[in-house]
């Protein structure tokens, strides 16, 4: 029997709550048994990694451009992640929340032992915070270029072109 590859779960996500993109990419079923054909089941899995981080790009190009530019730090901090645990894949496209940036003063001069988080800051941007409504920019991000069926299309395309790359490697037709 074949290695579960975790396809019944790819997540793209980003901070708690509902600030994140969270799709579900299914019908990748006959592009994954092609790809199992052609390699073991590590390059296999890593090649299922890659094809749905490409599919997410242009989501993440989206947001970056959107956000509000003040310090930079936010766009910065914005990343697609790749993550498997107990066999299930997650695909995230959010904050990056090991990033810390330092603190600057109004001059732009380093504040010292003082830093930022991002991953608290987006959670205002995205819905609001005292009284001001929020920008929406995940939201509309999924709803404009992250949806389950872009992501499902997009991810297959990526795959056809690595079978396609990985059979003339290997000889095969």
């Amino acid at each position: 029997m074949a290695r579960n590859t975790g396809l019944s779960r790819y997540i793209g996500s980003g901070t708690p709550m509902r600030d994140r993109i969270w799709v579900e990419a299914r019908g990748l079923e006959e592009a994954i048994n092609d790809l199992r054909k052609l390699g073991d089941a590590k390059w296999v899995d890593s090649q299922i990694g890659l094809s749905i981080k490409d599919a997410l790009k242009p989501a993440l190009q989206y947001i970056k451009r959107a956000l509000p530019k003040v310090t930079g730090n936010l766009a910065s901090a914005m990343t697609i992640t790749n993550r498997k645990s107990k066999g299930n894949r997650s695909i995230r496209v959010g904050i990056d929340s090991q990033l810390f940036f330092e603190k600057r003063d109004k001059n732009g001069n380093v504040i010292r032992g003082k830093f930022n988080h991002p991953a608290r800051y987006i959670t205002m941007v995205e819905y609001g915070a005292n009284g001001r409504g929020g920008y929406r920019i995940i939201n509309n991000a999924y709803s404009a270029l992250a949806t389950p069926q872009k992501v499902t299309t997009e991810g297959r395309k990526f795959m056809m072109k690595r079978i396609a790359k990985r059979k003339k490697f290997l000889g095969l037709k």
